[in-house]
């Protein structure tokens, strides 16, 4: 029969607990940080004055339904902090936002509802910094995550989540659904 002292249960006692409560922490400070950008919908008034996040696609004439729209996204630190963020994929590092020609968010593909239903889907989290002058460039496929297939005007907006800072918003683009 095995006896541990009282000492060394007392130990191990607080050694499973800590790893409990460490285990519990990051499950829910990493869930949050999967989608913050929809559960915190509202621009952050401590991204520093500097930082900006812009969207653009090449296609200037309509887009046919279901047709692929390529969305290209640029974050740029102008300002005087370093930028710390999470790397997972792209469409989980830019949430893009796409308004339907009713008014109301577009369905999202098969795709789009694995990453944006919890539990999110996550294929990595690497943390990453983004130093003063530098500019990060990424592009994203918009039907994959959303369906675009009603006629009409669809309004897409981006949103990156800063780990110190909050949301960041790019600017809206407009793009015709023929």
């Amino acid at each position: 029969m095995l006896r541990l002292n009282p000492v060394t249960n007392y130990n191990l006692f607080h050694r499973v607990i800590n790893t409990l409560f460490v285990a519990a922490a990051c499950l829910v400070c990493c869930a949050c940080s999967y989608a913050q950008c929809m559960i915190q919908d509202k621009a952050s008034d401590t991204v520093p004055k500097g930082v900006s996040l812009t969207i653009s696609i090449d296609q200037s004439v309509p887009i046919k339904a279901n047709g692929k729209v390529l969305v290209k996204l640029r974050l740029e630190n102008k300002s005087n902090k370093v930028l710390r963020m999470w790397d997972r994929f792209v469409e989980r590092d830019f949430e893009l936002r796409v308004v339907a020609p009713y008014g109301t968010e577009a369905p999202l593909t098969d795709f789009g509802k694995s990453i944006r239903t919890p539990p999110f889907r996550n294929y990595r989290n690497m943390l990453i910094t983004v130093a003063p002058g530098q500019i990060v460039r990424d592009e994203q496929e918009l039907t994959r995550v959303y369906v675009v297939k009603e006629q009409g005007w669809y309004s897409v907006q981006a949103c990156r989540d800063l780990i110190d800072f909050g949301n960041l918003y790019s600017n809206r683009i407009e793009l015709e659904v023929k």
